[in-house]
């Protein structure tokens, strides 16, 4: 997979990215992309110890609770307030697939992400917040999808992705204008080829991921690793460079 191979970024800057397991998969994505390019480790686990960071790279950590979008927030507001990142050009943080489920509240997790973050922008000018939006799963196929169908079962992959879609429009109606955005959820849904993954259930629209990227339906695989680590590699170098 071809990519771009100036990441001189890196050797400059302090950037900040807190997730789960779908960004460890990006984590490894970025690791291998870098070690192809020849460039020296320049991807680091954020340092236990409450004190700044103060050399350039990437850093990332573990976020608050899976199934749990709201200990993700305030985990990250901690990480900020603590002072751990006061050197840090971009910050920013991922929820995942599990945290929005079908009987998620849509409005209360919004609310809490939209006041938390521009309360930090309000704080930490020198910070640089970035957005993303919330990965996908991947469409049921095979005999029990179809089963499923014709039994009238409920396809839950498809209703969580609907509650998902929901979250997502409301960060893209947020906080697309500010060209800030890691559109996580369209890069899932789009394929190689140009074609994006979006379709209607029940009368509801929602993207979904595409079967190429994932082994499992929702982590990725090497291909969608590296994938979506070379978007986010490109992302955030135009983020340092405007």
């Amino acid at each position: 997979m071809t990519q771009e191979k100036d990441y001189s970024f890196l050797f400059k800057n302090q950037i900040y990215f807190g997730h789960q397991s779908v960004g460890d998969n990006i984590i490894e994505g970025v690791q291998k992309i870098l070690l192809e390019s020849e460039v020296s480790p320049l991807v680091f686990e954020l340092p236990s110890k409450k004190i700044p960071i103060d050399e350039p790279g990437l850093y990332h950590s573990k976020l608050g609770e899976n199934f749990d979008a709201l200990s993700k927030i305030d985990n990250f507001k901690e990480i900020v307030e603590s002072g751990r990142l006061k050197n840090c050009r971009l910050a920013f943080f991922k929820l995942c697939y599990v945290d929005i489920k079908q009987d998620a509240n849509i409005e209360e997790i919004f609310n809490h992400y939209k006041t938390t973050l521009l309360k930090l922008e309000e704080d930490f000018p020198e910070i640089t917040f970035l957005h993303c939006t919330v990965p996908l799963r991947s469409n049921q196929k095979g005999l029990k999808s179809t089963l499923k169908k014709a039994l009238n079962i409920p396809l839950v992959n498809r209703l969580e992705n609907i509650k998902r879609f929901e979250f997502n429009e409301k960060i893209r109606k947020e906080f697309s204008a500010k060209n800030n955005l890691f559109d996580i959820a369209y890069l899932e849904s789009m394929s190689l080829s140009g074609k994006h993954l979006l379709s209607r259930y029940h009368g509801e629209k929602f993207e979904a991921m595409q079967n190429d990227y994932t082994s499992d339906g929702g982590h990725l695989n090497p291909l969608g690793s590296e994938y979506l680590a070379g978007k986010l590699l490109t992302f955030l170098k135009a983020q340092i460079n405007e």
